[in-house]
């Protein structure tokens, strides 16, 4: 049973503070991260201008990259059905080629991949503008980031095991005292009873030989006989913590267990005049 409390105690109280903490360094990795990529889309915009506010039908002609918005390090693409129309990026670079159109193909609006931060402008269902930035520093960033924050969770989950397994400990101990009082307690006054329950049956015993068998002996040795089943018993509770998976499995004489409780309510009956 405390064993059983430890846990739970232990498991509610590590579920509850991972849950808050890893929540909290999550939520800060993806922030960081978020507010990375639009600080980079908003240099984007401003290098690049908006398009879409000059094309308001959608004209791939007004999307064309034109040579006066090359910049190095920013790469243009306009994609139809996730074929490459037009390109700033060199033929030979195949990897954002690649890219280009691995992204064309998801619908994502903003993002990183690679070295790149990109940025998608839907012209049409079947068409769009890539923005792409080389911008290893921020990606550095994210990265460094990520693994901070993983290694943050990690040692926060270890200090999670130490600090639920310590107050587990505090607060179920003064339940184990008690249960250990309680147990302490069972044990000694079972063996209190047992003193006066032997001289009674030896009393009994002797009373037996002394004026031979009587109903009136038979029930004072099968009460002594119950009581002391019952100390056992209790005994039993006192040495072991949980009896929830203690079954034990024994022949019963029902015609000799009724006679036993029949017997406890005898007099009673006879002084009513009522046969039992």
């Amino acid at each position: 049973m405390i064993k059983k409390l430890y846990r739970r105690i232990f498991l509610l109280i590590m579920v509850s503070l991972s849950i808050i903490i890893l929540g909290t360094i999550i939520l800060f990795a993806v922030l960081n991260y978020s507010n990375t990529i639009n600080t980079a889309t908003f240099m984007m915009d401003r290098f690049i201008g908006e398009e879409s506010k000059k094309s308001p039908n959608g004209r791939i002609e007004d999307y064309k990259i034109k040579p006066e918005t090359v910049i190095d390090g920013v790469y243009n693409f306009l994609i139809q059905d996730s074929i490459i129309l037009q390109s700033s990026a060199s033929s030979n670079d195949k990897t954002i080629n690649e890219y280009a159109i691995k992204i064309a193909k998801k619908n994502t609006e903003k993002g990183m991949i690679g070295k790149y931060i990109y940025k998608v402008r839907k012209i049409n269902p079947n068409t769009v503008r890539i923005t792409f930035v080389e911008n290893e520093d921020a990606i550095f960033y994210i990265k460094t980031i990520f693994i901070i924050s993983g290694i943050i969770s990690i040692v926060s989950i270890f200090a999670i095991y130490k600090l639920a397994k310590k107050v587990s400990k505090m607060i179920v101990k003064p339940v184990e005292e008690t249960f250990e009082k309680q147990k302490q307690f069972i044990s000694d006054a079972s063996h209190e009873l047992k003193t006066p329950l032997a001289v009674i049956e030896a009393n009994a015993d002797v009373l037996e030989n002394e004026i031979g068998k009587s109903k009136w002996i038979n029930y004072i040795q099968n009460e002594t006989e119950s009581m002391n089943k019952l100390i056992n018993e209790l005994l039993l509770l006192a040495k072991i913590e949980s009896v929830d998976n203690i079954k034990e499995y024994k022949q019963l004489n029902l015609s000799k267990e009724v006679e036993i409780i029949l017997s406890m309510f005898e007099s009673m009956a006879y002084e009513k005049q009522v046969d039992i």
